[in-house]
């Protein structure tokens, strides 16, 4: 029997997380997605859901939630034609500067990827579940007839039910492309971490830091971040007081942390270090990539000395924290 890994590489974002991910995809052992997949992490996923069951529970939200979740994972899941077609009309006219937000996720498609994968997604749904009745509340589903509620106990062990669909996702993806290391890159995902690690205690997150001047100068030019330089800061300052936060919830011997600028200037070493970690044979084949566009020092090119003066200032406390 195969012994699995599980890898999941995160950040603040705009910290080196995709090239870690390129890097780790040459293994022959490692099989990742060239996506985010996001069904764990994002609003209506599993960690949302788990989160509300755990600590608002009312017979309510739970009929609610499962609901909610259920109808998450089957958008996730399969493109439908119309609004794939739509969401790439809306990426064309995005082109001339229009701005418009497409149809949710409408490019995604998880059965594409995962075998079985709405068979699963039935299989949670109904392990979720204790049990259906007939009633209704002010916030059910609109024009149902004899509408069936969803009942789920307070003292359900909902960690591994969760644990286990995610495992055995997954497991059916490392399966088909027979490989034994699953490494994947949503960026947000040690945000996260400790309920992660409570629904799957085998997971291990690589932490990729980087220069907090560079990250907030790179956020500077995304569409999913602020625009304005101050309002930047603020974003990460969060994001990396959270992050500082989840670590110390995690065992030490489930995350290891990297530095973008050490990867880039000593990549044996630093790869050497992750392959320990991930339980993988370093190979210098994964090394045959570019890791010239790192931008190190960028923020010392694209703001003026006033611009630099407030971010040093702002970000002292993790500058020095971090040793930069």
């Amino acid at each position: 029997m195969k012994n699995y890994r599980f890898i999941s590489i995160s950040g603040t974002g705009r910290s080196g997380t995709n090239i870690t991910k390129d890097i780790l995809s040459k293994h022959p052992d490692v099989g990742t997605l060239p996506f985010e997949h996001r069904f764990t992490i994002d609003p209506k996923g599993l960690v949302d859901t788990f989160n509300t069951l755990r600590f608002t529970w009312s017979p309510y939200v739970v009929d609610y939630k499962i609901n909610e979740l259920e109808n998450f994972l089957k958008l996730i899941g399969k493109r439908k034609f119309w609004r794939y077609q739509l969401g790439q009309l809306i990426k064309w006219l995005n082109r001339y500067g229009l701005n418009i937000t497409p149809p949710a996720y409408y490019a995604w498609e998880l059965s594409k990827w995962f075998p079985d994968y709405f068979e699963m997604v039935e299989k949670l749904i109904q392990q979720l579940t204790d049990f259906k009745y007939r009633a209704t509340w002010p916030g059910a589903a609109p024009f149902n007839q004899n509408n069936q509620m969803r009942f789920v106990s307070y003292e359900k062990n909902l960690a591994n039910i969760f644990g286990r669909f995610i495992q055995n996702l997954y497991q059916s993806f490392l399966k088909a492309h027979n490989k034994t290391h699953f490494v994947e890159d949503n960026t947000w995902s040690i945000l996260f971490g400790p309920e992660l690690f409570t629904m799957l205690p085998q997971i291990r997150f690589i932490h990729v830091l980087r220069d907090p001047r560079d990250v907030v100068v790179s956020f500077l030019n995304q569409k999913w971040t602020p625009n304005e330089l101050d309002q930047c800061i603020d974003y990460y300052i969060s994001i990396i007081s959270k992050i500082i936060e989840n670590k110390k919830k995690i065992p030490a011997e489930n995350i290891l942390e990297i530095r973008l600028e050490q990867l880039v200037e000593e990549p044996e070493k630093i790869m050497g270090q992750v392959c320990k970690f991930c339980d993988l044979d370093y190979m210098d084949d994964l090394l045959k990539i570019d890791l010239s566009k790192s931008n190190k020092g960028r923020w010392k090119l694209e703001l003026d000395v006033n611009e630099q003066q407030r971010l040093n200032n702002k970000l002292k406390n993790y500058i020095d924290l971090f040793g930069y």
